[in-house]
């Protein structure tokens, strides 16, 4: 998990530098918010309003005054503390649910004896396994798969040779940006 979560860090810096040029020391405290305030695709809440029972407030939220809080403020605080502790528990079960929900998805998705996920003509990005900088792009492509068996996908445009599908990725769902376009490339 740890490694997991170092690996998104590493990422999140790398574009950070490429989109404002500066150093990776300058762009780690961003990258640590983001990661914060981002909900877990398997618990479907932040790591930061799962461990506080709050929502993170962003420097660019509004200051709140006292009076915009209403009854937090006239409330006791044992009464504060019962409503954040009950809240904690609703989230950690909801975090519980999807966790399982996710293991599902994983446990499917993951599975060895499954058919190959591309055909012939669909468009795929390659993993770059050996990168020669830390921050460099960890795919290639998009190629477009000239054959597909259950074991490897052959490309044209330079790539040589057989991939294991493992190490290839449906371009649709690598780009989000295209994803939401509703562009499909085949």
């Amino acid at each position: 998990m740890v490694e997991r979560v170092n690996r998104t860090i590493k990422e999140g810096i790398a574009k950070q530098m490429a989109q404002h040029q500066n150093k990776w020391t300058e762009a780690l405290p961003t990258v640590l918010t983001i990661l914060r305030v981002t909900p877990s695709k398997s618990t479907g809440i932040s790591p930061y309003e799962l461990m506080t029972g709050r929502l993170m407030k962003l420097p660019i939220d509004p200051e709140i005054s006292p009076a915009d809080l209403g009854p937090l403020v006239v409330a006791k605080q044992q009464v504060v503390l019962e409503q954040l502790q009950e809240r904690l528990k609703v989230l950690h079960a909801q975090a519980a649910l999807k966790q399982q929900q996710a293991d599902l998805r994983n446990d499917a998705q993951f599975n060895p004896n499954s058919e190959t996920q591309f055909a012939e003509g669909d468009m795929i990005m390659v993993r770059v396994f050996v990168k020669q900088d830390a921050f460099a792009p960890r795919w290639h492509g998009p190629y477009e798969a000239c054959r597909s068996n259950s074991m490897d996908a052959r490309c044209q445009e330079g790539i040589r040779g057989l991939m294991h599908e493992a190490g290839t990725a449906d371009f649709i769902k690598s780009q989000p940006e295209v994803r939401e376009m509703g562009v499909a490339i085949f």
